[in-house]
């Protein structure tokens, strides 16, 4: 148990520090924000921190899933008496359960927030409360790319 918790540790802390580095530009500066149509309506600083965070927060969980679940399944056929006699059986039975692990938990995991979030204005900068459309209707929410 402490060696998947201190490589999911180490894992998790490598991802969010790449991703505050390599985003750290939104941090500041904030992200872009479109009407329902696609306009640019300018960029919220509040909302390029929580993109950030919440892109962060994903890299955290990321290295879950491929670290515990060969351990799990493997430890679970040595228990059932499932694992092939067969050395090189033995090896592709493993390799298979490693890939699927990898083939399908980043996915899952970068999907825990929607990539294309929407806001409502009030929750944002003052200078967006009061922004209309092209009709003179006033915007309630704006949308944003969260990123992975």
């Amino acid at each position: 148990f402490f060696f998947f918790f201190f490589n999911v540790t180490a894992i998790g802390c490598a991802g969010v520090l790449n991703v505050l580095i390599m985003r750290s530009k939104e941090l500041s500066d904030g992200i872009t924000l479109t009407d329902s149509e696609g306009n640019d309506m300018g960029r919220s600083p509040k909302i390029g921190k929580d993109a950030v965070l919440k892109t962060a927060f994903s890299r955290i969980i990321l290295p879950i899933p491929p670290l515990l679940r060969p351990t799990v399944a493997c430890f679970l056929m040595e228990k059932r008496n499932l694992v092939p006699k067969n050395k090189v059986a033995k090896i592709l039975t493993e390799t298979a359960i490693f890939f699927c692990s990898m083939a399908f938990a980043p996915p899952l995991c970068c999907a825990i927030f929607e990539q294309t979030s929407k806001v409502h204005v009030s929750k944002l900068e003052p200078h967006f409360h009061n922004l209309k459309d092209k009709n003179g209707r006033p915007i309630e929410e704006l949308y944003y790319n969260k990123g992975l």
